[in-house]
């Protein structure tokens, strides 16, 4: 098989690739957030609707090493394991935070009244330019946006 073509599903977002538990939840989640139909990404990872339906359900366990990486390059995010307790774990980077919030379909100002934010400071998280946010925001913007946040390093 020819080596497939990956395309930018991401192309205004800007920073490296955030890590995501790799689940149904996560996998559904990120496919909602970029706005693309699950016939469509299953033809960009070139596998079966029913497969990504499989994997999205959680009845299909563990995409195999090669898909792992295609989703990888294609959704430019890093897998840190797979889990099959149903959370979306998801890294905590300014990228990841503007893309979930995008795939609500909420503006800042939106995100901000849910999360008692103002929209300065969401747009600066965004941007990368607040200092790491704390542990207790991190679940509040969290179950703004369906996720539980995790972070890897201090400091983003």
């Amino acid at each position: 098989m020819a080596e497939p073509r990956y395309i930018s599903l991401l192309p205004d977002l800007q920073g490296p690739p955030f890590w995501i538990v790799l689940n149904g939840a996560s996998l559904q989640l990120l496919r909602q957030a970029l706005a693309i139909n699950r016939e469509d990404l299953a033809h960009l990872l070139q596998i079966g609707e029913t497969t990504l339906k499989k994997l999205e359900e959680g009845s299909k366990k563990h995409p195999s090493a090669a898909l792992t990486a295609r989703i990888e390059k294609l959704l430019q995010i890093k897998a840190l394991s797979t889990d099959h307790s149903g959370a979306c774990l998801i890294e905590f980077t300014p990228r990841s935070l503007q893309l979930l919030r995008r795939g609500h379909s909420m503006t800042r100002a939106e995100l901000a009244r849910r999360s008692g934010l103002s929209p300065e400071y969401i747009k600066r998280l965004e941007r990368g330019e607040r200092q790491q946010p704390s542990l207790d925001l991190l679940a509040c913007l969290g179950e703004c946006l369906g996720v539980q946040f995790f972070l890897l390093q201090k400091g983003y």
